[in-house]
């Protein structure tokens, strides 16, 4: 129930993209934001940009310490940022159901039928949603993206293709198994 705080902290620490198109086609300002694509505004950006904004967001949400670096997060693609559609294009709840997922995730209840729905909504894939999760739980997530499909391949001789959650958690046990680090050292180690 707090998005348009999310948007206006945005929106103070710089961005300035923040545009939707309406139902009729028309220009206006994004007025709903789910939890990943606040993440994805901060991250599309190069490494100093990158900690500019993480830390005006820390700052301004009292969190400390203040964070130093951003190796290893995967960097978003700046043309695709968002994980919904346009209003124009939004039709099945899309904002609500990745507000689901994110508190899914971060209650450990995440299931197949919740990863599976995500995946139906216009501009969530694979890889969006398994940074996604890496960048609400490093710990217990890993991004399967263009950085660690070859690590994981080459390095710890695994086969990154997934279709469903139980497919997704099947590689990151088979990680678990071959090395030791945590998720984000391999993600930063791939990187």
């Amino acid at each position: 129930n707090r998005q348009p705080e999310l948007i206006a902290l945005l929106k103070h620490c710089g961005e300035n993209l923040l545009n939707d198109i309406d139902v009729d086609g028309s220009e206006i300002q994004l007025n709903e934001i789910d939890p990943f694509t606040f993440f994805f505004y901060l991250y599309k950006y190069g490494a100093a940009k990158r900690i500019e904004r993480l830390r005006c967001v820390a700052q301004n949400l009292d969190i400390s310490p203040l964070p130093d670096d951003t190796d290893g997060l995967p960097s978003a693609n700046a043309q695709k940022v968002r994980l919904f559609p346009n209003k124009k294009d939004r039709n099945d709840s899309e904002i609500v159901r990745l507000w689901h997922f994110f508190k899914a995730a971060m209650n450990e209840q995440l299931n197949n039928d919740l990863f599976l729905d995500i995946l139906t909504i216009n501009g969530v894939g694979k890889t969006k949603i398994t940074e996604s999760l890496f960048y609400i739980k490093p710990e217990k997530y890993l991004p399967i993206n263009a950085q660690t499909r070859p690590y994981l391949e080459e390095v710890l001789e695994i086969d990154p293709r997934f279709d469903n959650f139980p497919d997704y958690l099947s590689i990151l046990d088979k990680v678990k198994t071959k090395d030791s680090d945590p998720f984000y050292k391999i993600s930063h180690d791939a990187w």
